[in-house]
């Protein structure tokens, strides 16, 4: 399979008329692989930009049926559009876990990944039949490894932003953490997240041996001067030669 870009959108920018309308574009501008959020009242992992949309979108909608709605409308209007999401666990909480599986499968989201990882949650996902993509510690300890090649098929995050600060195990560049995963055994698909936030280092992912890229604020942060947003979106489309989705292709 090609290497991906999945390109993250947040779902309250600040509300959903706004976030469906970007989605919209970057379809029209190639997008075939897309990851949503919804809003969370601790969303600690995200950048001031995402933190204050969320915290805006949750000011003048709380109800998250709202969101869920939105985002069913534009995945059954764009099926070919690999759809994913990432939530809080708060979220799933305030939807309920039940509620949440059955929008997950009425809408074929591909995959769920929940933010900062919570095991209970993401073990009832798995065993409801939901992919829930998994996350490699930048550490490569023996128990992220091993728990990542427990999962053949399955789909892992590589912190590419903070690669450098952390250099196990002799690995000295991105590309020695992916060969020293592959050879613990891991088959699954490694998407690189965080900080690639220009072609050359979108390049160095390509290089070093990750199945795709996670690319959100690098391009949010442009929403406001599209001038710049779509040269810097095509550039990165064109370096991944075309980009397709992980489950539409």
């Amino acid at each position: 399979m090609a290497f991906s870009i999945v390109f993250y959108i947040t779902f309250c920018s600040p509300d959903v008329k706004n976030s469906v309308a970007h989605a919209q574009a970057y379809v029209d501008h190639g997008m075939k692989s897309v990851q949503f959020d919804m809003p969370s009242r601790n969303p600690v992992f995200e950048t001031p930009l995402v933190k204050g949309f969320m915290q805006e979108a949750l000011a003048q909608e709380p109800d998250y049926r709202v969101y869920m709605d939105a985002m069913a409308g534009f995945c059954h209007a764009h099926p070919q559009i690999d759809t994913n999401l990432v939530v809080y666990p708060d979220v799933v909480d305030s939807i309920g876990r039940e509620n949440f599986v059955d929008f997950i499968f009425a809408t074929c989201i591909h995959t769920v990944m929940i933010a900062g990882g919570d095991p209970d949650l993401e073990n009832f996902l798995r065993k409801s039949g939901i992919a829930v993509i998994g996350r490699i510690d930048r550490y490569l300890s023996d128990e992220s490894l091993r728990c990542a090649a427990g999962i053949p098929a399955g789909t892992f995050n590589l912190n590419y932003k903070k690669h450098a600060e952390v250099m196990p195990h002799g690995c000295v560049s991105f590309a020695d953490k992916i060969r020293y995963i592959r050879n613990a055994g891991v088959t699954g698909r490694i998407l690189a997240v965080e900080g690639i936030s220009s072609v050359q280092k979108l390049q160095e992912v390509i290089d070093a041996g990750a199945d795709g890229a996670i690319i959100g604020n690098a391009l949010m942060n442009l929403w406001d001067d599209e001038a710049r947003l779509w040269p810097f979106f095509d550039s990165l489309v064109a370096c991944a030669g075309g980009q397709g989705g992980f489950g539409k292709e």
